[in-house]
């Protein structure tokens, strides 16, 4: 067996995959596995239209880089998963 870790900083996204795993009777673990694999799944050309997709959002932010660097690692050092 493989080990896969994933740090988050996004409490939000992490209480929603719990919320969801939870719903669905798995694993926070497990439901990541089911999303990947079920993800993975799909044709290679679904994939790369979502990867564009993805790769086409804008990102708009009122403050600078380094303001928006501080607020990660402000989060990041308050936020113990």
């Amino acid at each position: 067996m493989t080990t896969l870790q994933i740090k988050m900083n996004d409490t939000t996204l992490y209480k929603s995959l719990s919320n969801v795993a939870k719903k669905e009777n798995r694993s926070i673990s497990q439901e990541v596995v089911y999303i990947l694999d079920k993800y993975l799944s799909k044709p290679q050309q679904t994939i790369n239209n979502s990867i564009e997709q993805f790769l086409n959002l804008s990102y708009e932010d009122e403050r600078s880089a380094d303001e928006i660097i501080e607020d990660q690692k402000s989060i990041t050092t308050r936020t113990k998963i």
